[in-house]
């Protein structure tokens, strides 16, 4: 029957059914902002004085203390669950750096590159795409062999991501990280049927891609994605890109080391050619015998040329008519030579 503040049909209903009287509330006050209340009942009427209500507004800082308290615990909990989690991404990203500069082999190294990608973003899986500067399309390269659903494929049809088609599309036009937290519904960039299907197929929802760019351009895209909605953000583009930007450092590396390679190969050919070719000069000079100098051409061009059949033909007229005469490296033959086939100077 107080009428000293505004009935709440809700409260009178549960003081009727558990049979009280009596109420006193104390604010559950934070930053000076209450952020609840505590609410003590009685079954008597007038079962509290002034002295009960100091004591309850006494339990109710307590009580805001401890949810206080509760919240920084939770608070440096996540904390630690964080700076864990840094520091596991941190020890990661140096062990992948170390071991993609010591590989020599691209694909090898795109390989552990999206390996990664899918780990230290606890994606579903991970994919590179590679760019044809042929037709600016992106083409299905790599899949990662981690996380919870790797091993997708390339995308069915013809396969290829046209220029701006896609969050790997748009990331190749942007040369940025583009995501999306619900693929199927995003309006943001270019869909396509194919990759619809694909996405709708496998449960694609959040999906993150970046460039693997170089000084030449734009090698390829680095995407993730999972069936979760809006699992991505500028944090784990954050993360993508530096692992693109591992990857695009030793794709360099390896193309360097492989063109140096080919020039030593190339040169150290070349002097081989020039050393036997001064020795084959020298060696024919000596020798009194053309038959003999003849077989021993073709026996080094063979060897040079890295071939078994090296043949020297030269006409030679004889009693019978001209006819081909032939020399390998350990034979010479005779073959007809019908005028009417040959080849002339007219």
């Amino acid at each position: 029957v107080d009428d000293r503040f505004v009935r709440d049909t809700q409260a009178d209903r549960f003081m009727r059914a558990v049979g009280a009287h009596s109420l006193v509330v104390a604010p559950l006050m934070d930053r000076g902002a209450a952020s609840g209340a505590m609410g003590i009942f009685a079954g008597p009427r007038h079962a509290f004085d002034d002295a009960a209500l100091v004591l309850a507004k006494t339990l109710a800082d307590h009580v805001m203390g401890a949810i206080r308290t509760g919240d920084l615990v939770r608070q440096l909990a996540a904390s630690r669950r964080e700076l864990s989690r840094r520091i596991g991404v941190e020890q990661a990203l140096r062990e992948i750096a170390a071991g993609l500069t010591v590989l020599h082999d691209q694909e090898k190294v795109l390989q552990r590159a999206v390996d990664a990608a899918a780990s230290l973003l606890e994606a579903d899986g991970a994919r590179i795409d590679l760019l044809d500067e042929r037709d600016g399309a992106l083409y299905w390269g790599y899949d990662a062999t981690t996380g919870r659903n790797p091993g997708l494929g390339p995308i069915e049809g013809e396969g290829q991501a046209e220029p701006g088609e896609g969050i790997s599309g748009r990331a190749v036009v942007t040369r940025g990280p583009v995501w999306t937290g619900d693929y199927l519904r995003d309006g943001r960039f270019t869909h396509a049927a194919q990759p619809d299907a694909f996405a709708d197929r496998h449960t694609i929802r959040s999906a993150l891609a970046v460039p693997i760019t170089a000084e030449a351009g734009v090698l390829g895209t680095l995407t993730v994605y999972t069936d979760a909605v809006d699992a991505y953000g500028p944090g784990e583009a954050e993360l993508l890109m530096i692992l693109a930007h591992q990857a695009s450092v030793a794709i360099t590396n390896a193309r360097l080391i492989e063109q140096l390679d080919r020039s030593r190969a190339e040169l150290a050919r070349q002097a081989a050619v020039e050393r036997a070719l001064l020795e084959i000069t020298a060696e024919i000079n000596a020798v009194r015998d053309p038959e003999e100098v003849l077989h021993r051409i073709a026996a080094e061009a063979s060897g040079l040329l890295d071939t078994e059949r090296v043949f020297i033909n030269i006409l030679e007229d004889g009693p019978d008519g001209t006819s081909w005469a032939w020399y390998s490296p350990t034979e010479r033959g005779r073959d007809p030579w019908p005028a009417d086939e040959a080849i002339t100077a007219d």
